[in-house]
């Protein structure tokens, strides 16, 4: 009975060491989460807003997204080597609507365009709401090099 007894000790003790293992790999888990979203509400928090970003486009810039969409076709891909810089923009322009119409549940795998991470965004989620302002600044800083590449191909093409 006593070796029934003391096998029975070890299984509970074995059974309390990965309970604690599970426990320490849930905590780190979750406390590496936790500081994710504090350092981005906090970052977002104290982040000057600009007023003139609307769904990531500075408005002094609205003037030539607006004169590249005229370039882009109504639906499928821009074709030939010419117009590489305008399929990016093109890319980036959907995506962007994308974050901001839909919360990026669409077209997640195609932010990498704007070299940017879903973790660089502050999205709907369960843990935190959105801040549309941060998200404004950060696309806008990802999408004004495309803008500026794309008016500058398509300059070039005219010449």
């Amino acid at each position: 009975m006593t070796s029934i007894k003391k096998d029975h000790q070890k299984q509970l003790s074995v059974d309390a060491d990965i309970k604690a293992v599970i426990d320490t790999a849930f905590f780190i888990r979750y406390k590496y989460r936790i500081n994710h979203i504090y350092r981005r509400t906090k970052m977002s928090s104290e982040h000057n807003t600009d007023e003139n970003i609307s769904w990531g486009i500075h408005k002094s810039y609205k003037k030539l997204y607006d004169a590249l969409w005229d370039k882009v076709p109504a639906m499928g891909e821009i074709k030939g080597n010419n117009n590489k810089k305008l399929e990016k923009f093109r890319r980036a322009s959907n995506v962007i609507y994308d974050i901001f119409n839909n919360g990026l549940m669409n077209r997640a795998r195609e932010l990498r365009v704007l070299k940017l991470k879903v973790d660089d965004l502050s999205l709907p989620n369960s843990y935190c709401e959105p801040n549309w302002d941060y998200n404004e600044e950060i696309v806008w800083e990802a999408f004004r090099p495309i803008i500026i590449e794309a008016v500058t191909e398509q300059l070039r093409r005219t010449k």
